[in-house]
């Protein structure tokens, strides 16, 4: 109980800090006056790292959406992108230690021109808001999927990505300016929950569930 207790108090800690550091002034890469035409986003993510087909692509797409609210000018730059962790949050944790959906990346801010880095750090967001512990985080997992979670980190991602750029101060004053691009991802969002649910509810009743009986063969998933 006491190591359960320990935990729990350091996961609270964990994103107490988290919360305390998102309401603080972020200091950007750039300075003030200083601009740059983001006109590339590279997203990689390795074959034992979580995320569904889509990650990458809206990770790519809201990271470039995110980066047309700034002025644009300036030098050419590539925003790479290095998926480290994606973890969603489950029901055990939850209940012992208190748990948080995050992704974790190593980001490279590269000169178009040179193929040089001009810059390289590491982004954590976490999935602000739905951080409940206990019963509450419990009830909250089970009636949604991974891939809302997904979508909103891609978010949160984005925009942590520039005000680490810019700071945070910019970001504050930031609007759409012209066109945005376009997602193309490889799977319909629509498809995938509807995969996502049909594993879950395409299973064969035991003879315990089924009264003894034959199990009947599941109804097809639409």
């Amino acid at each position: 109980m006491a190591i359960i207790n320990s935990s729990r108090t350091s996961f609270f800690l964990i994103i107490g800090i988290m919360l305390f550091l998102t309401g603080c002034v972020t200091q950007g890469l750039l300075s003030e006056k200083e601009t740059i035409s983001i006109s590339r986003v590279v997203v990689t993510k390795g074959s034992g790292i979580k995320g569904s087909v889509n990650l990458r692509e809206d990770i790519r797409v809201k990271t470039l959406r995110e980066a047309r609210k700034y002025p644009r000018g300036g030098p050419s730059k590539t925003v790479r992108v290095s998926l480290e962790t994606v973890h969603f949050k489950n029901a055990g944790a939850i209940l012992l230690t208190g748990d948080i959906s995050r992704i974790v990346a190593n980001v490279a801010l590269i000169d178009n021109a040179s193929g040089r880095s001009s810059s390289t750090f590491k982004i954590t967001a976490v999935d602000r808001g739905r951080h409940s512990s206990g019963l509450a985080g419990i009830l909250i997992t089970g009636f949604e999927s991974e891939l809302s979670a997904e979508q909103r980190l891609a978010g949160y991602f984005a925009t942590a990505v520039m005000q680490k750029i810019y700071g945070s101060n910019r970001s504050q004053n930031a609007v759409a300016q012209g066109p945005v691009p376009n997602a193309k991802y490889p799977a319909r969002y629509e498809d995938l929950e509807r995969k996502h649910k049909c594993g879950k509810e395409m299973k064969f009743p035991t003879s315990e569930t089924s009264g003894g009986d034959d199990p009947e063969p599941p109804k097809k998933c639409t």
